[in-house]
């Protein structure tokens, strides 16, 4: 597997207006072809480029590079088939994340505002989907962004009532080709959406034909999370022209919002809970109050300490517990430094976190870095010590 690549971006905030094109492009070993598709794509100025069977093999992906586009995240084969990249503009700041080395899956993580987005391009196999279905699971779940957005061709349907043409060879029941049981699962766990469905919850259009059958199929699809599929202003399928599949063309309207935090009164009500946080306040200021520390370091350090205490808390309650999760339940300190633990170690242990909830966590656990928490001799060590002495 490849290491992630150092960051590049001339943009540390992105906001406004995000152009994204999709395409299975079926081949780009013909230098007409090829230079044919650049010229288009350098001609409609987009942002981000997802093509799936490039068809380009590793010894020749720089055939790939084209400054005019955008940085190159490639997934090549050792021959010419399948093959996926995304090219993403110099002025969003960018990171390969993972990608493997059949020319199946390739993520990048990009940053628009102050968020984190996992950008992914796939082309699933067309036969059995399970092994691709669990690296790409894998693979997702390791990421640290918040937001996930999937360009693919997914070599399969949704619903074939809606996305599939009729035909009247085909039983009235026909669920051939619809993506499998684990696909949808993915699709559920991390809470994707088709954004291409949300915007025409009735319409029919469809993105690829085929001729062994005889029928229609939208197979090539955009999936985000809830929170990018707000942004998405306009989706369509184009007619097609350079491949034997439809081009698709999306519009965000990202803007930056900060979300500020805010306390829940119901968790400083009981007695318990107040002795509890002033306990906490005066075991933070006893220890920090020395040296030549600034007073707003400390103050903002203390609201940091208490706030993640108050997040702890309200997880630890959703999953049923009482007391929340002490601070050493889902950190651990290694070579030291602390580390969140991995969703399947925390999993063991509290069966109902989601996904979603361990996401929160991260960007918690990364705020909490940016303070000091990994500093040595931390407030964090102290509290520590305290939970096991407890």
């Amino acid at each position: 597997m490849t290491p992630p690549q150092k960051k590049i971006g001339m943009m540390s905030d992105l906001n406004g207006h995000l152009k994204c094109f999709m395409n299975n492009i079926n081949g780009l070993n013909s230098p007409f072809k090829r230079k044919a598709v650049m010229n288009l794509l350098i001609k409609g100025k987009f942002d981000i480029v997802a093509l799936q069977e490039s068809h380009i093999a590793q010894k020749h992906v720089a055939y790939l590079k084209n400054s005019k586009l955008g940085r190159e995240f490639f997934s090549a084969d050792a021959r010419k088939k399948r093959g996926v990249v995304l090219y993403i503009k110099e002025k969003i700041e960018a990171e390969l994340k993972f990608k493997d080395t059949e020319g199946r899956y390739v993520g990048v993580e990009i940053k628009m505002g102050d968020r984190m987005i996992l950008i992914c391009n796939i082309y699933v196999p067309n036969g059995p989907k399970t092994r691709f279905i669990k690296e790409l699971r894998d693979q997702i779940t390791k990421s640290e962004a918040e937001h996930i957005m999937i360009f693919g061709d997914f070599n399969g349907v949704l619903d074939p009532t809606q996305d599939k043409s009729r035909n009247t060879k085909r039983p009235k029941r026909d669920d051939s080709g619809m993506l499998p049981r684990n696909m949808l699962s993915m699709k559920e766990e991390f809470n994707l959406h088709d954004i291409w469905r949300y915007h025409n919850p009735t319409q029919r259009d469809y993105t690829f034909y085929s001729a062994r059958h005889d029928s229609w199929s939208r197979i090539d699809m955009i999936w985000a999370t809830s929170s990018l599929l707000t942004k998405s202003i306009e989706i369509r399928i184009l007619p097609r022209d350079k491949s034997d599949h439809c081009p698709i063309i999306m519009n965000l309207n990202y803007k930056s919002v900060y979300h500020k935090w805010k306390l829940d009164d119901n968790l400083i009500k009981s007695e318990e809970d107040i002795n509890r946080y002033t306990d906490i306040t005066k075991e933070f200021f006893k220890f920090n109050i020395q040296g030549d520390t600034k007073p707003q370091i400390i103050w903002d350090t203390y609201k940091a300490v208490i706030r993640g205490h108050l997040i702890q808390l309200t997880i630890g309650k959703f999953l049923g517990g009482k007391d929340g999760l002490p601070i050493g339940k889902y950190y651990k300190k290694s070579n030291g430094r602390f580390h969140l633990k991995e969703l399947e170690e925390l999993k063991k242990t509290h069966t109902n976190l989601s996904w979603f909830q361990y996401a929160q966590m991260k960007e918690q656990y990364s705020k909490d870095c940016k303070i000091g928490f990994n500093e040595t001799e931390s407030i964090w060590d102290k509290l520590l010590r305290n939970e096991k002495k407890g």
